[in-house]
């Protein structure tokens, strides 16, 4: 192995693996926190893995010319796992507290929203309320004019 070559194409194809391994796993954290069907599970199911394939079949275009042997597999999945030991637990924590963070940021936001809609159309209300009795008020008024008595 003195091409540069096949190094170049291990390196790439470990780096590959924990890519996937992280992708991988922000996915089903996401499926978690949002309690999606097992329909909706199946789909993503096979959206990530006709995505990786793309990725990793490029990845291995790039650096062999798309030459597939056994050993692409195993280094493939030496750098899933070897993500999955080292920083896996602590990736997984980092994003459950950020998926944490994200969800209270847009419940707030969305609880301002219908704050100032709600306040708005109140408002819209009581003065169209208020409008309808003044004009209601005024047509009658006009309707029975004063009568100035007479001298």
């Amino acid at each position: 192995m003195s091409d540069p070559t096949p190094w170049t194409t291990v390196g790439s194809l470990l780096i590959s693996g924990a890519w996937m391994a992280f992708f991988y796993r922000v996915y089903r954290i996401a499926v978690e926190e949002l309690r999606l069907p097992r329909v909706a599970l199946a789909i993503g199911d096979g959206m990530y893995w006709l995505v990786a394939c793309i990725f990793v079949f490029s990845r291995l275009y790039q650096s062999n010319g798309g030459e597939v042997r056994l050993y692409v597999f195993i280094v493939l999945a030496c750098g899933f796992w070897a993500y999955r030991w080292t920083v896996g637990r602590l990736v997984d924590r980092v994003l459950r507290y950020g998926w944490r963070i994200v969800a209270w940021t847009l419940a707030k936001l969305f609880a301002i929203i219908h704050f100032c809609y709600r306040g708005t159309v109140q408002a819209c209300v009581y003065v169209i309320q208020w409008s309808r009795g003044f004009i209601w008020g005024i047509r009658l008024w006009c309707r029975f004019p004063r009568r100035t008595p007479k001298e």
